[in-house]
């Protein structure tokens, strides 16, 4: 049965999320006082109010939507995990976060929602969609990797290529390049979504 009930606060949501990804994926770094989640006009993201704290801010136009803001939640409680710059984050955790908030609303139906998947089945942006599958592909038979992983490098966006060859040789240079490869490919922040570098066509060999 799910621990999940209705009337839960987003607090506590956070919470909940937060213990089921530790679980999963290793307990969280330490550096940051996790704060209440906030509401803002804007896009889902992880905000820093001081250099020892950090609190995740939810678009206020959802807030009455408590099935897509919980799958933006969860998405987000993953850069919780191991905080990192927005432009440094990979292709792994990436879509370790969009896997998770899929999982989460699937499997935690007892929640103040009424399971609508087109909420949660895509993330609606087929970059996020491809990290996911590979990810998720990734994940499939090594369902302790990300916890493996982080024993070696905490911060899951600086897991390296070298590291997922050292621990899993039977991985493809390719897969463990792609996985590592950085989600954001702009400096600055893009006016739209940019392939990552693994959706990348390459060139035939001569």
């Amino acid at each position: 049965a799910s621990s999940m009930y209705p009337g839960m606060s987003y607090d506590e949501r956070l919470a909940h999320m937060l213990s089921i990804a530790e679980e999963s994926y290793g307990p969280r770094t330490q550096q940051h006082t996790i704060l209440p989640v906030g509401f803002h006009v804007g896009l889902p993201e992880v905000f820093y109010p001081s250099p020892t704290t950090i609190e995740i801010r939810l678009p206020v136009a959802c807030k009455a939507d408590h099935e897509r803001s919980c799958y933006m939640l969860a998405h987000e409680c993953v850069y919780v995990l191991s905080p990192c710059g927005l432009f440094s984050v990979t292709v792994l955790e990436e879509g370790l976060a969009t896997s998770f908030a899929h999982s989460y609303i699937q499997d935690h139906s007892a929640g103040d929602w009424t399971h609508c998947p087109k909420s949660w089945s895509r993330s609606g942006d087929q970059h996020y969609d491809f990290a996911r599958a590979l990810v998720e592909c990734f994940l499939a038979s090594r369902p302790d990797a990300i916890r493996r992983l982080r024993s070696r490098e905490q911060f899951i966006s600086s897991i390296s290529a070298r590291i997922i060859s050292e621990i899993y040789p039977e991985v493809s240079t390719f897969v463990a390049s792609s996985l590592t490869a950085r989600f954001w490919s702009h400096v600055s922040p893009p006016s739209a979504p940019v392939k990552p570098i693994w959706l990348a066509p390459t060139k035939p060999r001569a």
